[in-house]
């Protein structure tokens, strides 16, 4: 917990807000929250208690779905609400409650529902793609935050349900994503933002059967997903855009079973993700772009469980919440290796976890909703004074929770270090507790009969350069 702290109690007491963060621009940090019962409402936050504050109101009619993806263009928030006079339909915000109202009315007689999918597409800057539905059913649009500037691309489905479309990524200037067009099923297609630019790239599950690409990334210049040829199962593909350059990476799984990859990150200039095998379970796995550099890194949790969820690159790290038997769902990191590949800490105690979702970076801090067991879920913070990388042990790494403390402090950490010197001071530096910790070490310190106040705890050790202090607060 140290350097993770509550911003704002929404729903005051244990009840949830349900936080859902959506999107960061260089300002504020958007998400939705609910106050009371089905009052889904779009927020803003600069990270202190006075800068959160409403952008819409229930009491205007207006109400944020939190199903659907928010984006920033141009520095202005785009996202889908509805309103009194309108369905589900394209709204802009500057960050000002005044400055937040409806963009386009796309389906005048019905809900656009538009999906700005879950990671924004953005072309030079100042063009966002999104699908919508303007009662011929769902095809691809753009815009450029102004009502004339938003229109159709192409359809590519003449059936009134639309192409159900999927973008994967963009690589160079060019978008790599998946369409049904009736014929072919889902499958590859490359667009430049153009109508004429937008054409179908390689029929990968042959026939009218669907190879469903998902979970697109750009890594090396190509092209990175996952898609099921009807063969190998559904494994990971790369794509440098021509027929012939588009390619399976490697049978995880070998047969036409699947190993299900999934949360594909580019980290450190390699590319990560998590897959499942028979026999071995739910490991996180990275590449370098070939198959012979396709490798698992670790398997966590349950063999027979999907353990691992969405991973998040961070400086050195890469984070992602995974669940085991001990702990639950809680907040790991790895930097690439099995042993570095670790729970962070465990902010709920027990099986149950917090399960920390819905990860943004904003001003350098990993925002993130968590469950303490204690708030509800609210929103949370991790400091990046807890997330550095140096070339030697880094005792900074340490964390000691829980912060404020009523019985006892726990470390965690440790196996970093062969001794570390753990001294609790008073204001006045006077040390009140002292004692050498190693990995083996019972690494909870019995604090209940400490005064309420202000202490800090300081850690040395042989194998850094300078102690760590922390400040750290008793009550009653």
């Amino acid at each position: 917990k140290q350097g993770t702290s509550l911003i704002k109690d929404i729903a005051p007491g244990p009840e949830n807000s349900y936080i859902n963060i959506k999107a960061a621009n260089k300002d504020w940090l958007f998400f939705i929250a609910d106050q009371s019962y089905n009052s889904s409402q779009l927020w803003k936050t600069d990270g202190t208690p006075q800068g959160t504050s409403l952008l819409t109101r229930q009491e205007n009619g207006v109400k944020v779905n939190s199903l659907y993806s928010m984006a920033t263009l141009k520095n202005q928030l785009i996202f889908t609400a509805s309103s009194l006079n309108a369905g589900n339909e394209l709204w802009i915000s500057d960050g000002t409650e005044t400055g937040t109202h409806l963009l386009k009315d796309i389906h005048p007689t019905g809900d656009a529902n538009p999906n700005l999918f879950s990671k924004p597409i953005i072309f030079k800057d100042s063009i966002l793609l999104f699908s919508a539905n303007d009662g011929k059913g769902d095809e691809l649009w753009k815009t450029d935050g102004t009502s004339n500037g938003t229109s159709m691309i192409s359809k590519f489905n003449q059936r009134t349900s639309g192409s159900s479309i999927q973008p994967l990524a963009k690589v160079d200037k060019k978008l790599f994503f998946s369409v049904d067009d009736g014929i072919m099923g889902a499958e590859l297609w490359i667009t430049d933002c153009s109508s004429k630019g937008t054409c179908f790239l390689k029929d990968i599950a042959l026939g009218s059967k669907s190879s469903s690409p998902e979970n697109g990334i750009a890594f090396n210049g190509q092209l990175f997903f996952t898609a099921d040829d009807g063969i190998n199962g559904t494994e990971v593909w790369k794509s440098d855009g021509t027929k012939s350059g588009t390619s399976l990476l490697k049978d995880i799984q070998p047969g036409n079973q699947s190993s299900f990859p999934a949360y594909l990150t580019l980290h450190n200039k390699e590319l990560y993700f998590a897959a499942y095998t028979y026999g071995t379970g739910h490991a996180l796995w990275k590449t370098d772009g070939s198959k012979e550099g396709t490798v698992m890194i670790k398997q966590i949790g349950d063999p027979l469980d999907f353990n691992i969820n969405p991973l998040l690159s961070w400086g050195n790290y890469l984070y992602f919440t995974a669940f085991d038997k001990e702990h639950g769902g809680e907040l790991w990191r790895s930097d690439g290796t099995a042993e570095g590949t670790k729970l962070l800490f465990d902010l709920n105690p027990g099986p149950n976890g917090s399960v920390p979702q819905n990860f943004v970076i904003f001003n350098n801090e990993l925002y993130f909703d968590a469950d303490d067991g204690v708030n509800g879920r609210e929103l949370w913070k991790l400091n990046t004074s807890n997330v550095v990388g140096v070339s030697e042990p880094a005792i900074v790494d340490i964390l000691v929770f829980s912060n404020p403390a009523t019985d006892h402090l726990s470390i965690s950490g440790l196996e970093r270090f062969q001794n570390v010197q753990v001294r609790l001071l008073d204001t006045a530096g006077r040390p009140l507790y002292s004692e050498t910790m190693t990995d083996q070490t019972n690494s909870t310190i019995d604090v209940s009969n400490f005064p309420e106040g202000i202490y800090f705890l300081e850690m040395n050790t042989s194998e850094t350069r300078r102690p760590m202090l922390k400040k750290l607060l008793i009550v009653r």
